[in-house]
């Protein structure tokens, strides 16, 4: 950038030369060489010579070169985190643009180049302030109206482009949007490889930059690699303008070395880095912090916390919270709770006056803070010391204030975050908040009026369950009451549709994938935009789409039939939580969580998944399980209903199979009727939406061992010889209509799934570890056709379903989240609309599948809800194999029901429409019967 603004200064010095002549030229030169002298050293010097640059353009009527040189100094102030100097001089900027407006209307580009730079001095000015959604707004500004010509660029506004992507990458890394932040350092990758290959010296610093989203990342490989790539560049080519840059990026090669273990590494860089320093150094603070990260790594925490209170004294105004934070989590590690609540104290009343150290109970007000990451890290590190002394110094008001304070943080926070993985990251951060407040929530209803806590309790264990599952349902709810206009929804649906196309394209192609990946960067950038506009101009859309307000345990209650009991669990690090509520009860259960527990979770998961595994041990090891996690909540004999909100390892049990008696066998499900939901908030949700009536579609595709392109490990799509009795089976009880063998391709599937109610897919489900959102089920292959149905795919679908069979291999199972459960296909069909879906947990054998899968549809023909249709099905199946091995629970206990379990309607019942028609035949013949009669008796 620097060599840009020489550039057009030397130019505006050009045309001066031609109008003013040699002595204004050289006087010019000379204030020009002596600002440059002290650029990088002396501050006052600098800004000294470029006012005097600014007044003598000014002298000589050249407004242009003016404004040129005022944004070179808010370059200078930047270097030197001169904040009030970046102010004062946008703001005398800005008055010089107005002032001469009508100049800058003579110039080539109408003075998009001083507007420009402009605005990317308060880019930067906010950025360094830490108030990205402001910073983002300029630097977002200048890519599209670099980009809205879509003419081809000159090589000054490629720097000045690459340098807002940067930015922004920036921003979205230190607000932990590392998926955002990946996308942009990438394509300004490309964009430097492809239109400025020469310039090195760029590349380096944009490879620097994505070193710091991979360390965020805990790639330390990746980032080390690409950090002493920079470095040795920025040693090799060192001048005083590269100075920071050098510095910045030994620091980081010490910190990456610390991380790996490699301490002598560490040392190594870090004093090779010390060598650089410059007298009143404005990095001070990141040296000693740096010294004081290799010192925890030691275990020397009393001189690492001397370093770290030393940079708290050196630092910045506005780093002080991260420092204060740091050295938080130092005393934690200590075991020093107290200090560490100072410190969190002392870094949350360096973001709100209110809230100074002096008052303990007072902490910030979410919605007035500017920098809202390191607020919501605070509140988590407060929260986290008040926990380690409530043994001894109980405050659980304030602990529960801070809790329910990070928790508001948490929700202010979410819809700046677009990206999915991103949120994920943000939402376990969180965890630690739930856990606690939990955990004091129990304790607090183990005393006198201890009635409420567990209403306290169930909220936040409703609040940590399917976060992003529940806004992709209201996003849709959102869509469709908040009078956004058609031509914006279906614009938003294209873009959806057309990156997850390109998304797929990106994947698959074998040959140079550059230009897929630049389309798919517009495509989400634009996406992006578009939400962002609609959220800013339709209020009624962003109240819908980020209501936070989860059910209540009472409005829950409400919900609940009076058989009915549901059961919510929170899998936390040292405790399992068990709230049990039916309409007009409530309990909660704690269960220490040990090794022993979650080896008993495991171990009966695995006998469950092995056909051959001992049944008798099976049986014992689960009745273990059934004591600790479902006895003492089953009081009641009048609940006949189960609904189970499982959370972490207990997503892998099927609660049914679990055996109730310690001597022989009785499952849970032979005595309940068990269903699954996701949080009790999505459960009404599901109950409450409006969904389509009507008929049956089915599919069961043929396979022969084929391969498919993706998924090298898992990629053969063996036989399924019972597929097509499956399907057969069923339409004898619904109508409807099937797709079987060659027929049963992705594109029917896609013509036909709006005009049914009821979808059936008897097919295989393939898993992707690496990419959860590109697992997929698979229809029957066609040339030149996609025959793969990707989760990313069923983002797009809009269903009104009210049921969905995946009767395939582990379609319930995907990359386990805290509090969202399995990322699995059968979620997805949640995302597209479905009010329920049956889905299975393990690859489960063919033939039995056909045959619990008849069974399952003629229970619902006779008018039974899902859940006891299912449980019907699974306990005749049980019965009629009692006496050999397919009494195992591998073959009938791993199929799940979740969400709304009302009944089908009876007008899709082949069964109801032949009963119909003996009804209508039997009334016809009995009217007949009585009219013949009568006519006998008028006779006589």
């Amino acid at each position: 950038m620097l060599r840009f603004v020489c550039i057009c200064f030397s130019l505006c010095l050009w045309a001066v030369q031609i109008c003013q002549g040699q002595t204004y030229e050289q006087e010019l030169v000379l204030l020009e060489d002596k600002a440059y002298t002290h650029f990088y050293s002396d501050k006052d010097s600098t800004y000294h010579y470029f006012d005097r640059i600014v007044q003598l353009a000014l002298d000589h009527q050249n407004a242009p070169a003016a404004i040129d040189n005022l944004n070179y100094v808010c370059f200078s102030a930047g270097y030197f985190y001169d904040l009030e100097k970046i102010k004062s001089t946008i703001a005398r900027t800005e008055i010089l643009i107005a002032q001469y407006a009508h100049v800058l209307d003579t110039l080539h580009d109408k003075g998009d180049f001083q507007k420009n730079y402009l605005n990317f001095n308060k880019g930067n000015y906010y950025h360094k302030l830490q108030d990205y959604a402001r910073a983002e707004v300029y630097f977002d500004g200048i890519a599209k109206h670099l980009l809205a010509s879509g003419t081809p660029l000159h090589e000054d506004d490629i720097e000045l482009l690459s340098q807002c992507y940067n930015f922004i990458a920036q921003m979205n890394v230190q607000q932990s949007r590392y998926q955002v932040a990946n996308e942009y350092y990438e394509k300004n990758i490309r964009l430097y490889k492809q239109s400025l290959p020469d310039d090195q010296e760029g590349l380096h610093k944009i490879y620097n930059l994505y070193a710091n989203s991979l360390y965020a990342q805990k790639d330390f490989e990746k980032a080390k690699t690409l950090w002493i790539n920079s470095l040795n560049f920025l040693e090799k080519n060192f001048s005083d303008r590269n100075r920071n840059s050098l510095v910045t990026t030994g620091l980081l090669v010490a910190k990456v070395f610390k991380d790996l273990d490699q301490i002598d590494s560490a040392y190594y860089y870090l004093e090779k880095t010390e060598v650089f320093k410059a007298k009143d150094d404005p990095f001070e603070d990141r040296f000693l912090s740096a010294r004081g990260e290799i010192l925890v790594k030691e275990k020397a925490y009393d001189k690492a916390l001397s370093l770290f209170q030393d940079a708290l004294s050196t630092t910045l105004k506005n780093n002080r919270p991260n420092v204060q934070k740091r050295i938080g989590d130092l005393y934690l590690t200590r075991n020093e709770p107290e200090n560490a609540l100072h410190s969190y104290r002392s870094g949350l009343a360096e973001l709100a006056a209110e809230s100074g150290s002096d008052q303990k109970t007072v902490n910030p007000i979410p919605s007035m803070a500017k920098r809202k990451n390191i607020l919501f890290s605070l509140f988590c590190g407060k929260v986290k010391a008040l926990s380690a002394l409530s043994n001894t110094f109980p405050d659980n008001n304030e602990l529960l204030g801070a809790v329910d304070q990070g928790l508001s943080t948490l929700d202010l926070l979410k819809p700046s975050f677009k990206n999915n993985v991103d949120k994920l990251d943000l939402i376990n951060e969180a965890f630690t908040l739930f856990e606690n407040g939990l955990t004091t929530a129990y304790t607090l209803a183990q005393g006198p009026g201890g009635e409420k806590y567990i209403d306290l309790a169930f909220d936040y264990a409703e609040k940590s369950k399917s976060i992003l599952l529940l806004e992709a349902l209201l996003s849709a709810k959102a869509t469709q009451f908040a009078n956004v206009p058609e031509a914006l929804l279906q614009l938003e649906l294209q873009l959806k549709s057309e990156i997850t196309f390109n998304e797929k394209k990106v994947i698959n192609s074998k040959e140079d994938k550059n230009a897929l990946k630049d389309r798919l960067f517009e495509l989400k950038e634009s996406h992006r935009r578009l939400i962002d506009s609609i959220e800013n101009h339709y209020k009624d859309y962003y109240d819908l789409k980020y209501n936070t307000e989860s059910r209540s345990l009472y409005q829950t209650q409400e919900l609940l039939e009076p058989d009915e009991q549901l059961i919510s669990y929170f899998y936390g690090n040292d405790a399992l939580f068990a709230i049990a509520i039916t309409h007009n009860e409530k309990r909660i259960h704690r269960i220490a969580l040990n090794a022993e527990l979650e080896r008993t979770v495991k171990n009966t998961y695995a006998l469950m998944v092995d056909p051959h595994s001992d049944i008798a041990e099976l049986g014992r090891i689960s009745n273990r399980l059934f004591q600790q996690l479902i006895a003492p909540l089953l009081d009641s004999k009048k609940k006949r209903k189960l609904i189970i909100i499982p959370d972490g390892l207990l997503n892998y049990i099927p609660f049914g199979a679990l055996n109730m008696t310690n001597e022989g066998l009785f499952y849970l499900m032979e005595e309940y009727d068990i269903s699954y939901v996701n949080s009790a908030t999505l459960y009404e949700q599901l109950t409450n939406r409006k969904r389509m009536q009507g008929d049956l579609l089915a599919f069961a595709p043929t396979f022969s061992g084929e391969l498919t392109d993706v998924n090298p490990d898992r990629n053969t799509l063996l036989p399924l010889p019972h597929n097509k009795r499956e399907v057969k089976q069923i339409l004898s009880s619904f109508n409807g209509t099937s797709y079987v063998d060659e027929a049963a391709t992705l594109r029917n599937f896609a013509h036909q799934l709006e005009d049914f109610s009821t979808l059936h897919l008897a097919t295989h489900a393939v898993f992707d570890d690496n990419a959860p959102e590109f697992s997929y089920l698979a229809f029957s292959s066609t040339p030149g056709q996609n025959n793969l149905l990707y989760v990313k795919d069923l983002y797009n679908l809009q269903l009104q379903s009210n049921l969905v069979t995946l009767s395939a291999c582990e379609t319930g199972v995907g990359e386990l989240k805290k509090g969202e459960g399995f990322l699995s296909l059968a979620r997805g069909f949640f995302y597209s609309g479905a009010a329920s879906i049956t889905s299975t947990l393990w690859k489960i054998n063919d033939a039995s599948t056909a045959t619990i899968m008849d069974a399952f549809y003629k229970n619902l023909a006779a008018g039974d809800t899902k859940n006891t249709a299912l449980k019907k099905a699974k306990v005749d199946f049980l019965q009629a194999n009692r006496e050999n091995a397919l009494a195992h629970p591998y073959y009938w206990s791993g199929f799940v029901i979740s969400g709304n379990t009302s009944a089908l309607s009876p007008g899709s019942s082949a069964q109801f429409v032949q009963w119909g028609i003996l009804l209508f035949i039997a009334l016809i013949s009995g009217v007949l019967f009585l009219r013949k009669k009568y006519l006998s008796q008028r006779i006589q």
